[in-house]
């Protein structure tokens, strides 16, 4: 309490002995005095970080992959940008089509690519005064860097992290198949940019698709089909995740109506610039014949995808490839700590209650759809269609490294000393043997 002229009294229990706290001016002005304490001596502090993991280091990033990738595409050109070039791919059939608007040919299996792709060759050939080649350069680079950035705004947004997101970012940009991929003319790079889109978007409204989010998601799908018709199936990781089994009769009617939207998107394009003729490449996928040899194959998908067993540009790679690891000691000793790693991300992602549990299983069932997909069609090119399923391996791999009990330093070192390793071996092998 206090008296008339404003000093504070205390009461005393007599009984007690106990001193009852009184509220008073004196304590408002000791909590006033901390927290000026307490406060920066310069507000705008906060506003750098926040402006360099949102701005500085995001375009960091894309510059350093433009830079880096323009390099590789330019270090395979003499082969590549060669119609005798044979290597992974069809470098001399993608070419034409990003230096010409076209439908024609086997590009009409990835519809938008060339329409994407060749006014951008045209616009800055034209804008900065360079060579047709020097103009594809420039955009398989650009599309290389979008991939790289994407990706870095994905995990920054997942660990809420730059470091851990710049490590992930790390290990995407330096597997294998991304090496090969993003360092010659093939239409997956592009493609892929789909993924990591699609990725991202669901991300953010994974916790609450109802039917506006989850047809905006089908409509990212068609698009994406539009760019590689197998993409059409990212439909199976929203329908999964939108499961719920106390609402089975709604989740079935959201579910049809998002299978509908992405396949309308994906007939109307390809019969309103095709006609009938877009019936010819579903016979090409069709025309297939699985044998249990193909199964043989899967290595592609989870070896050789991050970890390169041979030391040259490749054009196949097969089962018998795996003796590569055996000529090279760093390969030797990281393909079982790759393959471990992921055997334990897979698990985790199956047996751990986590809050991203229902997104991992999402993610491991369009995995395997993709991987059977291809285990059937053409799996002795697995190091291509791999691209697609990283960075999805990459997600449940993160969701694993969440639940590490490790102090940060220790989980972040290791996984850093391993990515690098990783780089290292992959360029070694891919950049400084001879291209075949």
């Amino acid at each position: 309490m206090s008296d008339k002229s404003g000093n504070m009294t205390l009461e005393v229990n007599p009984a007690s002995g106990a001193t009852v706290g009184v509220v008073s001016r004196l304590q408002d002005k000791g909590q006033r005095m901390k927290r000026e304490n307490t406060k920066p001596l310069w507000p705008t502090v906060s506003r750098p970080k926040h402006t360099a993991s949102r701005i500085i280091v995001p375009l960091a990033v894309f510059l350093i992959a433009n830079v880096f990738y323009a390099f590789t595409v330019r270090l395979f050109a003499p082969v590549t940008f060669s119609a005798a070039g044979a290597v992974v791919g069809d470098p001399d059939e993608i070419l034409p089509t990003m230096r010409r608007l076209t439908f024609d040919g086997d590009i009409r299996k990835h519809l938008l690519f060339s329409a994407t792709t060749a006014p951008l060759v045209s616009f800055i050939q034209q804008s900065f005064h360079m060579t047709q080649d020097e103009a594809v350069v420039r955009v398989l680079a650009l599309i290389a860097a979008l991939n790289v950035v994407g990706v870095f705004i994905l995990f920054r947004s997942f660990f809420s992290s730059v470091v851990l997101a710049l490590l992930f970012t790390l290990a995407f940009a330096f597997f294998f198949s991304n090496l090969v991929i993003f360092s010659i003319p093939e239409t997956y790079a592009l493609s892929n940019l789909l993924v990591v889109l699609y990725l991202s978007a669901l991300l953010r409204v994974r916790d609450k698709l109802d039917l506006r989010n989850s047809l905006a998601l089908s409509l990212l799908a068609g698009l994406a089909s539009l760019y590689h018709p197998p993409l059409l199936s990212l439909l199976v990781i929203h329908v999964i995740l939108s499961f719920r089994g106390s609402n089975f009769v709604r989740w079935v009617k959201t579910s049809l109506a998002n299978l509908t939207l992405a396949v309308v998107i994906f007939l109307s394009a390809n019969i309103f610039i095709e006609g009938s003729n877009w019936l010819t490449f579903v016979a090409d996928y069709g025309g297939r014949n699985f044998t249990p040899q193909n199964l043989s194959q899967l290595v592609n998908f989870f070896a050789y995808s991050i970890l390169s067993p041979i030391h040259y540009l490749p054009h196949y790679l097969r089962l018998h490839d795996l003796r590569g690891y055996l000529q090279s000691p760093l390969g030797l000793v990281l393909l079982p700590v790759v393959l471990g790693g992921l055997s334990y991300a897979v698990f985790v992602a199956i047996t751990r209650r986590t809050e991203y549990q229902r997104f991992a299983w999402s993610l491991l069932a369009w995995i395997s759809v993709m991987v059977l997909f291809y285990t059937f069609y053409r799996p002795d090119t697995a190091t291509l269609w791999a691209l697609h399923i990283i960075v999805p391996l990459l997600m449940i791999l993160a969701i694993a490294f969440r639940t590490l009990q490790a102090r940060p330093w220790i989980r972040n070192g290791v996984f850093f000393l391993v990515t690098v390793l990783i780089a290292l071996h992959n360029s070694l092998s891919l950049y400084g043997g001879p291209i075949r």
